[in-house]
């Protein structure tokens, strides 16, 4: 009987239009209405136990988003901790290469200079044997050897002396800091006036976690003689330190801001399934008829199900 109703249903897809209620939502009922309202006393029962279910899904909801928040703070805590542990240890490598570096940069100035010492030594060593030999030639009459011997001086008294300026000169580098330009120095001035928590040595922590802010721009190709450098600045160390950055606000016309989306489960279903009271229609769907649905291998095509379903409802209304 099943199959026959289906059957005829299926000819009726083809030769009927939709009917008027073809947009309505339909939702499928597979059990009998007509026994619901003979089970008065099961039904304000089964409304109970829903009623239940219902508190418990929410009780369940609300443990499940309190656990989801102790998780969110713990592995915020876990971040912040290993974010402290990584600025120990790259502040505490930056220092011990900087350590290194300034002690082979002293020992290799130290060499420079021993070297350049060693070559006057050398050079003095040479005008003192030029002028024996010139008072020796001097004592014998051999002005050809006096000539030779005052070139021969000559030259080694003017390689000392240019020794003696290179070591001068190598010296004074040595106590000689590097200078900074003017546009950086305003530009950082600037900064630290907008900012004047900002501890330039990073004594502590967010000053510190500036500085490496600073370090990351200088690795990224970032100039700091612009202020583009010093807004990029400005908006990495909001991004990390927003309680340090209250009133920052990233205006900057090539800045693109990502739209938040709000929180929540994923969407399920086509959203029809919240559709108002008025647009939603139940149909009943029994055992025979379903079988005949899923042995036709409609049932579980949402489209084709609820167009079939229709079309019983539509027999069922015009063979009443």
């Amino acid at each position: 009987m099943a199959k026959q109703e289906l059957e005829e249903v299926l000819v009726e897809d083809v030769l009927v239009e939709e009917d008027e209620h073809d947009d309505e939502d339909i939702v499928i009922v597979e059990k009998d209405p007509a026994a619901e309202v003979t089970e008065d006393d099961d039904g304000e029962d089964d409304k109970i136990t829903s009623e239940d279910e219902v508190d418990n899904e929410r009780e369940a909801i609300r443990e499940r988003r309190r656990k989801e928040k102790v998780d969110r703070k713990e592995r915020r805590e876990t971040a912040i901790k290993r974010d402290k542990t990584e600025l120990d240890f790259l502040r505490g490598r930056n220092d011990d290469l900087e350590k290194r570096i300034s002690t082979q940069e002293q020992r290799t100035h130290n060499q420079e200079l021993q070297g350049i010492d060693a070559a006057i030594a050398q050079a003095n060593k040479e005008v003192n044997m030029a002028e024996r030999v010139i008072a020796k030639a001097v004592e014998n009459g051999n002005g050809n050897d006096v000539t030779k011997a005052m070139k021969y001086r000559d030259e080694a008294m003017n390689k000392s002396q240019q020794l003696n300026y290179n070591k001068q000169q190598a010296a004074q580098q040595t106590n000689t800091a590097p200078s900074v330009d003017d546009r950086t120095m305003h530009l950082a001035k600037q900064f630290m006036e907008d900012n004047p928590w900002y501890d330039s040595n990073g004594r502590d922590e967010d000053s510190a976690i500036v500085m490496a802010i600073d370090q990351s721009l200088s690795r990224d190709g970032y100039n700091p003689q612009t202020e583009e450098y010093w807004d990029e600045l400005t908006a990495r160390s909001a991004r990390r330190l927003p309680e340090r950055f209250e009133d920052f606000e990233d205006d900057r016309p090539t800045k693109k801001t990502a739209t938040r989306k709000a929180r929540g489960g994923p969407a399920v279903g086509s959203g029809k399934e919240h559709a108002p009271a008025s647009t939603r229609r139940e149909v009943y769907i029994s055992p025979d008829r379903k079988q005949a649905l899923v042995d036709a291998g409609v049932w579980d095509d949402p489209v084709l199900r609820t167009r079939y379903v229709k079309r019983y409802a539509a027999y069922d209304k015009a063979n009443k």
